[in-house]
């Protein structure tokens, strides 16, 4: 049952990077700004388009994408499905998309809605002046959030028509800024004409536009025909959308054919740890994929070797008395989208658990075990946010990490959610787990009841949904070799 607990910090990564890269495909039939609006030449009809997902060559779903013309600009929208595999267990995701934009193909509106088994998330946003006014709505509650937004920001479904409209050529490259409904922020994208590539599609080989976009540190390719539509992308994870007919799309494998994700990206080991929840040192080597030293190293973490790359992890004890909270460190204290510190049920959940507490290892102690034993080990396939998971009390890794830091940070202490990777039963699993600052950082995992995280825990990137996504480009090819261990 534990191996459920590595899925979550995986689907995160995959839901950032495959929910952005669904809402690119939608805007595969908007025109160029370059052509007069009258000489469009789908004006006042639908335009619908069929694609398929695969990953690793594994087919795990399909999107359907509707592009129009309006009045004022155009609207896309888009519903997606993916099934999987997960610990013998079917899972489904369903994704809603809706957007608006203006002629300039600038964000006017959008909604976006998450739904599986267990979880739902919705959010709309609108552009208000200067800023993008978003309502996130999950359990019947309703979360008021509001953004700066730049100048020209655009949703994903832009991304096509503007590339044509700056008639890029081969090795131009632009940068613009985006609005990414799954992570409810604008953020930076870097796009770079390849060149002209011929492709084989549906049996032709076609002549095909190539285009590198580059944000949240993940890189994916497209390529497009000489009318702008899309015709395949490609991006981390092996993950590979093209388009079909729509009786192709929607034909999914059986379930015992469809993909296992947890053992799809795994990483097994050859030296096996007997008893890894009581190590508390570990030296491995890390192949197979480039790693930024300032991002993975800590006060438990250190680069000892860089050819080859050689880290070595070993637990931190706190210290017997804290220090005040550094200033710089009151932003590990506040809200975030999904981690709801000033929400009354969560405000109320962490008061009663630290009542009578002064000591913060005493309430560092006390929020973990709450969480380890209020909360249900499923497998959860979900974008959830901390009140969502304390409504339902259930999830895995990341249900756990979401949870302890908006109760942790309501009772006073700064925390953070680490991602990486940590051993289980010969193999390494993509988790999540949280940081808290007591004096010094210290890594802590609810998931498995630990007051202090194993060594066998390595973190690759701490944050939001944008760092955590960063994960995604190491998908597939990380390999990890144990050296030693205590």
């Amino acid at each position: 049952m534990r191996k459920s607990f590595g899925f979550r910090a995986f689907f995160i990564a995959i839901s950032a990077i495959w929910l952005f890269m669904m809402a690119l495909l939608i805007q595969r039939n908007l025109p160029s700004r370059t052509e007069p609006v009258q000489e469009i030449s789908y004006a006042g009809e639908d335009s619908v388009e069929w694609m398929s997902i695969y990953l690793s060559g594994n087919k795990i779903g399909y999107t359907m994408s509707i592009t129009r013309e309006t009045d004022t600009g155009y609207q896309a929208i888009e519903s997606s499905y993916m099934r999987f595999g997960l610990l013998g267990t079917d899972q489904d995701v369903k994704t809603f998309v809706r957007a608006q934009c203006d002629r300039n193909y600038a964000v006017e509106s959008f909604s976006f809605e998450i739904r599986s088994k267990h979880q739902s998330l919705r959010a709309e946003g609108k552009v208000v002046g200067n800023s993008m006014e978003v309502k996130l709505i999950s359990q019947g509650e309703i979360q008021s959030l509001e953004f700066d937004l730049p100048e020209g920001t655009y949703l994903p479904f832009s991304v096509a028509p503007l590339i044509e409209q700056k008639k890029l050529k081969e090795g131009d490259s632009i940068a613009i800024t985006v609005f990414d409904p799954s992570a409810f922020q604008p953020t930076k994208m870097w796009i770079k004409h390849l060149g002209s590539q011929q492709i084989k599609h549906r049996g032709e080989f076609l002549e095909t536009t190539h285009m590198a976009l580059t944000f949240f540190g993940t890189r994916m390719e497209m390529w497009a025909d000489d009318n702008g539509k899309v015709l395949r992308q490609e991006g981390p994870m092996g993950l590979l959308i093209v388009e079909e007919p729509r009786e192709l799309a929607q034909k999914l494998p059986n379930a015992e054919r469809q993909v296992e994700l947890l053992t799809l990206f795994s990483i097994p080991t050859e030296k096996l740890i007997a008893d890894p929840r009581s190590v508390t040192y570990l030296k491995v080597e890390v192949e197979g994929v480039e790693l930024d030293p300032e991002k993975i190293s800590n006060n438990r973490q250190h680069i000892v070797s860089t050819s080859p790359l050689q880290i070595e992890i070993t637990t931190v004890q706190p210290e017997a008395e804290t220090e005040q909270i550094p200033e710089h460190l009151e932003t590990y204290l506040g809200s975030e989208p999904l981690v709801q510190v000033d929400h009354p049920r969560i405000k109320a959940t962490s008061d009663s658990i630290v009542k009578g507490q002064t000591d913060p290892l005493e309430k560092w102690h006390a929020v973990v075990d709450w969480v380890y034993d209020n909360l249900e080990k499923s497998p959860t396939v979900s974008v959830p946010s901390a009140v969502d998971v304390l409504a339902t009390k259930r999830g895995d890794c990341n249900e756990h990490a979401v949870l302890l830091a908006a109760l942790l940070r309501s009772a006073g202490i700064p925390t953070t959610i680490a991602t990486g990777v940590v051993y289980l039963a010969g193999s390494f699993y993509y988790h999540a787990w949280n940081r808290v600052y007591v004096g010094e950082w210290i890594d802590v995992d609810a998931t498995f009841g630990q007051h202090i995280a194993d060594a066998t825990h390595l973190m690759l990137a701490e944050g939001g949904i944008e760092n955590q996504a960063s994960i995604a480009n190491l998908l597939g090819k990380l390999n990890i070799k144990i050296v030693d261990y205590e």
